[in-house]
């Protein structure tokens, strides 16, 4: 889950959004990824308690900590990329901002 958050984060980014006008918020239902028009959801199959939704909170925040530092090896980033379609949801974003 928390990668499929940070691959919307890395389409938001490869778009050309600034990294400080990415906001992502979490919900008992799912998380939003937002910055600008542009807005990505990622839904969670059954309701968070506030526990879990503070874990996945931190969780997200130490992947993109991870992500800003170089510390997430590159083959790692590509399989996350891959995985959730980050090239089609950027190239969505690059429209949708344009």
């Amino acid at each position: 889950m928390a990668e499929a958050i940070l691959a919307n984060v890395i389409a938001l980014e490869q778009a050309g959004v600034p990294q400080d006008e990415i906001r992502i918020m979490v919900g008992q239902d799912g998380v939003t990824v937002k910055a600008g028009k542009a807005i990505l959801q990622t839904p969670i199959e059954s309701r968070l308690t506030d526990e879990e939704g503070r874990e996945l909170v931190d969780m997200v925040e130490r992947l993109d900590k991870q992500l800003r530092s170089g510390a997430i090896p590159p083959e790692r980033i590509k399989r996350i990329c891959e995985e959730n379609a980050v090239a089609m949801k950027t190239e969505a974003i690059t429209k949708q901002l344009s």
